[in-house]
């Protein structure tokens, strides 16, 4: 008798209710994860710089700080340095107040005769 009743409860498994429910599920399950928002910095990307830029040029890598855009169109402060160095990515970092940071390798800059 115990085995009829099992197998009488495993019929459930081959209806038209559990193919509903095994597709829910399924479904759920593939559904990807919200992507995070990111932070929307309190201050003006002029005000960051401006505020920082006496800081950032007084490392001896640094040649110039300007604002620009990252690929995807993301306002970002531009670096440009004669060398990368673990020593900028401790001063620095890769964002300033929740303006990404963008290092560009560059000569040192002079004015054009």
């Amino acid at each position: 008798m115990h085995i009829r009743s099992t197998y009488r409860s495993l019929e459930i498994l081959r209806g038209p209710v559990f193919l509903v429910v095994l597709l829910l599920v399924s479904v759920a399950g593939c559904n990807a994860p919200a992507e995070k928002e990111k932070p929307v910095p309190e201050r003006p990307i002029t005000e960051v710089m401006n505020e920082n830029v006496d800081r950032i040029m007084a490392l001896d890598e640094v040649v110039m700080v300007a604002i620009g855009e990252l690929k995807d169109g993301t306002p970002c402060i531009q670096i440009y340095v004669k060398y990368k160095s673990d020593i900028l990515a401790e001063e620095i970092g890769v964002e300033i107040e929740g303006h990404p940071v963008d290092y560009i390798i560059s000569d040192e800059i002079r004015p054009m005769n």
